[in-house]
């Protein structure tokens, strides 16, 4: 070969050498570009995470949580009315079994019971039950103020039908799934 074949060689390979390392190079800056956003979208996932209350063992419903059997652990996403610390949740009885694993919400204590929140202390409340009839032709609403009363038949003491006032000025609390809910705010002992 002669010189000139040589050099032009030797030059078609050096031009091929550097668009190699640019080339290179540039992917090197892609790749390092493409770890450090996801290590950036990483890091947001977990200060996006919630530090909630979780049951480290099945909960026995009606059987009172013992410090030893949650754990405050990070969630992705926050559930509705949960706790975030361990104290709020010790002593409490669940009315209702809780999985291994399930973030601890006011919803399986009694407190969160709606109906349980209506009753106010030293109350009682009764159930009865109500066809189309009895329930004003399906107008009766939760809120509503109504009588309650007895029908007794005539039988062998008695020679005719009766109707007593057993109840007065009674509050409906619930009707067939609606349900009356004190508003937030207000403090329980007002009627």
């Amino acid at each position: 070969m002669n010189s000139s074949v040589l050099k032009l060689a030797a030059a078609i390979t050096f031009v091929l050498a550097l668009f190699l390392a640019y080339a290179g190079y540039r992917m090197s800056e892609q790749y390092a570009e493409q770890g450090s956003v996801k290590q950036a979208e990483e890091q947001k996932q977990q200060e996006a995470q919630i530090l909630v209350v979780v049951a480290k063992k099945p909960l026995a419903a009606y059987s009172i949580i013992d410090r030893d059997s949650v754990v405050v652990a990070p969630v992705s996403i926050a559930p509705k009315n949960y706790f975030t610390t361990i104290d709020e949740v010790a002593g409490k009885m669940p009315l209702v079994d809780i999985d291994a694993g399930a973030p601890v919400t006011s919803r399986y204590f009694s407190d969160a019971n709606a109906l349980a929140r209506i009753v106010p202390d030293k109350h009682q409340a009764i159930a009865f039950e109500v066809n189309d009839v009895s329930a004003v032709g399906g107008f009766l609403r939760p809120g509503d103020s109504v009588d309650i009363l007895v029908y007794l038949r005539g039988g062998a003491g008695s020679a005719e039908a009766q109707s007593r006032v057993l109840l007065s000025d009674i509050r409906v609390l619930a009707f067939e799934e609606k349900i009356i809910d004190r508003p937030e705010g207000v403090p329980d002992d007002e009627q």
